[in-house]
């Protein structure tokens, strides 16, 4: 996936030098600077505090004084390529859910417990956390983190999904994990249906990964049960057989076909389950 080539063509010198400083700092996974004949031009707007942002032939505003990521959001959601149609049968990449009949049941903690692992075996492993409730103190953390919502918001501008994680994505300096997570309590993890198709379809066909996990909050709605219904395993949380337990269960095996394996959070072999019972393996 290529890089977002850039050329300034501005009077402000002073203003866009800091821009294209943060731009390289925090986005240099996304954007080169460079002269090419291809790059897009950002130029002296002919309104006060606007900026043109030039593809081509055709002009767009950028209002200036914005937030700097804001900016940064700006140029890529107008810049990067639209969803191209996926095979399914090229499926290269196993993704995984992990969700829980409970709070507390220690899912987040089995997620992460499992990226680590996958890393730990060499594998390349993206952490996307959908429950905007699950707890902030995780195993994962960077400096300027994006919230999972922008990843859902390109997707539904029908946005090239790859190109969007890379841009969104973090990595955790430890594990070399990369992720995207939910970071505010709200409703910004309640993806829609057919988001939840396009993200399914796009991380099961992705290169840059071999394994996809993707924790889910307790209280699952239709976007993502479709999320399970294509994911190549389901792991359901439960440490309490009661009425909920069994109510639960059977919620979900009407959803999926009993797609999914119901297990407690300390069953050991857990892992070695779904790494053996993967196609990477």
């Amino acid at each position: 996936m290529g890089k977002i080539a850039i050329t300034f063509e501005v009077t402000n010198k002073e203003y866009f030098d800091k821009l294209q400083e943060y731009m390289r700092l925090y986005y240099a996974h996304v954007f080169v600077f460079t002269k090419s004949d291809e790059s897009i031009i950002i130029t002296d707007g002919k309104k006060i505090n606007k900026s043109f942002l030039v593809i081509g032939n055709v002009e767009y505003d950028i209002y200036q004084y914005q937030k700097a990521s804001v900016i940064c959001q700006q140029i890529m959601a107008m810049v990067m390529p639209k969803a191209k149609q996926i095979d399914l049968n090229t499926k290269i990449n196993c993704v995984i859910t992990v969700t829980s009949i409970r709070g507390g049941e220690g899912k987040t903690t089995f997620s992460q417990a499992l990226c680590n692992r996958l890393v730990t075996s060499n594998k390349q492993v993206l952490y996307l956390l959908l429950d905007s409730f699950a707890p902030m103190d995780g195993e994962f953390n960077e400096e300027n983190e994006h919230d999972i919502s922008q990843l859902i918001y390109y997707i539904e501008q029908g946005r090239d999904v790859s190109l969007a994680i890379e841009a969104l994505k973090s990595k955790d300096k430890l594990s070399q994990v990369s992720f995207i997570r939910c970071l505010y309590p709200s409703m910004d993890g309640w993806i829609k249906s057919d988001t939840a198709n396009k993200l399914i379809t796009t991380l099961l066909c992705n290169p840059q990964y071999d394994y996809t996990v993707i924790e889910l909050p307790r209280n699952l709605v239709e976007g993502q049960i479709e999320l399970m219904k294509l994911a190549t395993h389901n792991v359901v949380l439960s440490n309490k057989e009661d009425k909920r337990h069994l109510v639960y269960l059977k919620y979900l095996t009407n959803k999926l076909s009993e797609h999914y394996i119901s297990c407690k959070t300390d069953e050991g072999n857990l892992i070695d389950e779904i790494i053996g019972a993967s196609h990477h393996e």
